[in-house]
């Protein structure tokens, strides 16, 4: 919320309104200065005060100095051009992705405009804006490194699905056309729904069979589009082999390193979105491929982006094709944060949107999760409301606003007439009249967003007590001010908006991982730059002893690694946690999900059932037994229903098996102590004379300390976690419930023996089999309860083994790098020219100037050396609205 409004007297107002000055002609339109984001202040963390522009000239400094010392050396010396690679990839800080922040939200509700306002870019998409068309493929905003400010350059990927997620896709359209027009059970009153998702799937098969273009492709679907060609999966196989032409057609742009991504350089927005809303936005009005589109990605100059803030656009949680839908709700569990997007003035009654926040918080908790209501300029269209507290509300500003409009209206009520200085003052009253008006309706926004806000943080404190965070914006207004040719000033400031403080909100997320990636360049990597270049050029400490080390190095690492390996599997075999560790308990179970299935089909109606299980447990019945005030539409999900029996074991299971990962933390812990004594030892009974021997001591001990630096058990708890959400919080046709049910709902689906003249026959034989697939053991052996458990069991296998892998790699990498140095003193096994001497006695000279830059880069760490005032950076702007050239201004310490 922004802080209370300053109200100012007649007087006031006027002293002031007479310092602007005013034009002398009248103008349709205002000229004011495009808005600049810069002027806004940064979040108080240190990490925006550091003088990040003069640490990333330090850092480019240094790097340039190895450059330039050692231009001449030749691509044989393996050692100067392994310092040369090394200078070039710590020229510059690269922030990874460090953040991914979903943006869901139902169609409709102004995610992609709020996005333009949060880039600062007004033409950014325009896929929902235009009215034809909506985004239909996820799309991500990242960073354009050598993009300037704000420039008008965009670089873009297109990353088409892999076989996996075609075949499932094509299927999905399969099944819904064939329901519709070849199984002759579509009922009466679904009897539109399901005719217009079979047009949609046979609009599907027209654009991957390009049918509107090719002549003979059209002819061949024609012929695949029957029942026999369908059963027989002809039609399955065609469309593959299409959507793997279709794909094809588009390799000349494909990227050299990643197969079936399309890459764009260099391009205008208005030429990039021509070209990418080919593949990310469903319109009538031209071909598209985003049916078979994985993801998109604009590459792009941001101030979030820049922050390692990327903002991920994903297809509205409304869409009929739960294809779709099921990919968001894969990239909303993935994401770090998720912000939901809902209409202001609805969404204290919109239940979609409770169900999306309650999912997130689940996913990702309360601390996460950010409601971003937008339009909120619309709840000056209640009248009544706006008028209401205006005139009646005991609070401030309300009061004092009150106050001023009755004084100001009875001085102008006793104005004389047919007085010329009594005129002009009448005209200045009622500008001020005006703008107290709109300070009172300002604070109507204000009073009402705040309400809003509250009601919403309390509504989910039984589901996580942490409140969720709720920002009230109006994107519309804030892109206003970055037109130069606006008609009028808009009623709020850019900061009223509520766009920037949101954008400082993003910001700090990422300020102090951030952070840690400036000191780990400033002191890690710069050391092991100086080190590097300390170890080639001290030629007379080269021993033979170091290469008899490095042989013996390399068993003992490869001994290392096999114990971690065999520490691992002994984990992953005996001491994964069983979801049910008692045996009755597991049985209850059973007997509760069983209760479920057999309540799915009681109270709804059979093509309510049938269409259910066509669409994998997810459906809407006009059943009272569904609807209530939180789910007015009827909607129900037979995944999330067996979710929720399982949720208090799946709590469980988390709780029992952070504390094995805490105990398996606990045992790496004490085998990288032992393996750190073991080179240790290896290293004090070389060959090594002792001088050289201490040496390669100390040089092992800088590497020992960032062995012991990688996080152990966080990433471990991280995988316990992703299991938990797995099991517990998709309610998608991905989600762990639909995959272990799918096969079993086709087979309930699929029964034949029914007509339309014995309708509860059909329906009795539907629930006597589903009840049958989920009670008794499949062919595997397993029951319902079997499946769930061995679900979890594989997937948290999976998740750990990842986590155990980043963990390995991280450890070995901080192991191996002792090997850097001992291959630096070992004699080379190749001959070294006198040019080749000469670069290395040039780059020891340089040492203790080196050694001096980095300290100085250094020292602007300090708390000293933080700036006063955060950076401001001062914009000249183009007449298109994009800023152009930028100076730095930095504000000098008093």
């Amino acid at each position: 919320m922004t802080s209370p409004p300053s109200i100012p007297t007649f007087e006031e107002w006027r002293e002031k309104h007479k310092e602007t000055p005013q034009s002398t002609r009248r103008s349709k339109r205002s000229h004011g200065n495009v808005y600049n984001p810069f002027s806004e202040p940064l979040p108080g963390h240190k990490f925006f005060r550091l003088d990040r522009k003069a640490i990333d000239k330090g850092f480019n400094k240094i790097s340039a100095a190895v450059l330039e010392t050692l231009s001449g050396a030749r691509p044989q010396d393996k050692q100067l051009a392994a310092v040369q690679s090394l200078a070039r990839r710590l020229q510059t800080v690269i922030v990874p992705e460090t953040l991914d922040v979903a943006v869901v939200g139902e169609q409709g509700t102004g995610k992609s405009l709020a996005i333009n306002a949060l880039q600062h870019r007004p033409r950014l998409s325009t896929t929902s804006a235009s009215g034809g068309a909506c985004t239909a493929s996820a799309i991500r905003f990242c960073y354009k490194p050598d993009a300037p400010e704000f420039a008008d350059s965009f670089d873009a990927k297109i990353k088409f699905m892999s076989d996996e997620e075609l075949t499932e896709s094509i299927q999905e359209h399969i099944d819904r056309y064939y329901h519709f027009h070849f199984s002759g059970n579509v009922d009466e009153e679904t009897y539109f729904e399901d005719q217009r998702v079979a047009k949609d799937a046979g609009a599907f098969f027209n654009v991957l069979h390009n049918a509107k273009y090719d002549r003979e492709a059209a002819s061949q679907l024609n012929t695949l589009l029957t029942a026999d060609n369908i059963k027989g999966q002809n039609l399955l196989n065609a469309t593959m082999a299409m959507a793997h032409r279709r794909i094809d057609e588009t390799s000349s742009h494909w990227s050299t390193t990643e197969e079936r991504t399309i890459v764009f350089k260099d391009q205008t927005i208005k030429i990039l979105m021509e070209e990418v809303e080919k593949y990310m936005a469903r319109c009538p009005s031209m071909p598209s491929l985003w049916p078979i589109v994985q993801s998109l990605d604009i590459l792009l100059w941001s101030l979030l982006a820049k922050h390692g803030v990327n903002l991920r656009d994903l297809p509205g949680l409304n869409d009929e094709n739960q294809i779709r839908t099921a990919a968001t709700n894969t990239f909303r569990r993935k994401a770090g944060y998720e912000m939901i997007f809902a209409r202001a003035d609805r969404v204290t009654t919109d239940a979609n949107v409770h169900r999306y926040i309650r999912q997130s918080i689940k996913a990702h908790g309360a601390k996460a999760t950010i409601l971003i209501l937008t339009k909120k300029d619309e709840y000056l269209l209640d009248t009544n409301s706006v008028e209401n507290v205006i005139t009646t509300h005991m609070a401030e500003p309300f009061v004092t606003i009150r106050n001023h409009l009755d004084s100001n209206a009875n001085t102008m009520a006793g104005l004389p007439e047919d007085d010329e200085a009594a005129d002009a003052e009448y005209d200045d009253r009622q500008a001020y009249q005006a703008h107290l008006e709109n300070i009172a309706k300002l604070a109507f926004i204000e009073h009402r967003a705040a309400d809003v806000a509250e009601e919403m943080k309390a509504k989910f404190k039984d589901v996580d007590p942490n409140p969720i965070s709720v920002f009230s914006i109006s994107a519309s207004m804030y892109i206003e001010w970055m037109k130069q040719g606006r008609l009028k000033q808009p009623l709020m400031s850019p900061k009223e908006t509520g766009v920037p403080g949101v954008r400082q909100y993003l910001l700090q997320l990422c300020a102090e991982p951030n952070l840690k990636i400036y000191k780990d360049h400033a002191f890690d990597k710069m050391d092991d730059l100086l080190n590097k270049c300390r170890g080639i050029a001290d030629v007379e400490k080269k021993d033979e002893g170091y290469a008899l080390l490095r042989a013996r190095f390399a068993e003992v690492v490869a001994d290392i690694r096999e114990r971690f390996a065999r520490m691992f599997n002994e984990f992953i075999e005996y001491i994964i946690e069983r979801v049910f560790d008692d045996e009755g308990e597991k049985q209850a179970r059973m007997k509760e999900l069983l209760r479920i299935v057999d309540g799915w089909g009681y109270g709804s109606q059979w093509n309510t059932y049938r269409a259910c299980l066509m669409r994998k447990g997810i459906g809407w019945s006009g059943a009272a037994k569904y609807k209530n005030t939180e789910n007015p539409t009827g909607r129900y999900n037979w995944n999330e229903d067996q979710g929720n029996v399982i949720l208090e074991d799946m709590n469980d299971w988390k709780d029992r098996m952070d504390g094995a990962v805490e105990t398996l933390a606990q045992d790496l812990d004490e085998t990288i102590d032992s393996v750190c004594q073991d080179i240790q030892k290896c290293i004090e009974t070389s060959s090594l004379p002792p001088k050289l021997r201490d040496d390669a001591i100390k040089q092992w001990e800088g590497c020992q300390k960032k062995v012991w630096n990688v996080e152990l058990y966080e990433n471990f708890y991280d995988a316990v976690k992703a299991t938990h959400q797995y099991a517990t919080t998709e309610t998608d046709v991905r989600c762990m419930n639909a995959k272990l049910n799918v096969e079993y709902y086709k087979r309930v689906y699929d029964i034949d023996t029914w007509s339309q003249g014995k309708f509860p026959h059909r329906f009795a034989a539907q629930k006597i089999k589903m009840h049958d697939l989920m009670s008794n053991p499949d062919e595997h052996g397993r029951t319902l309860i079997d499946r769930i458990e061995h679900a979890v069991t594989r997937q948290s296998k999976k998740d750990l083994r990842g986590a155990f892998d980043e963990f390995l790699v991280e450890v070995m990498k901080n192991i191996e790098a002792f090997d850097e140095h001992i291959s630096d003193r070992a004699p080379l096994d190749y001959k070294l020219t006198d040019a080749d001497r000469q670069l290395r006695e040039d780059i020891l000279k340089r040492i203790p100037e080196l050694e001096t830059m980095v300290e100085v880069v250094r020292a602007k760490f300090s708390d000293e050396a933080l700036l006063t005032e955060q950076v401001e950076l001062s914009t000249n702007h183009s007449k298109e609205g994009e800023p152009a050239q930028k100076k730095m201004k930095v504000e000098a310490d008093d």
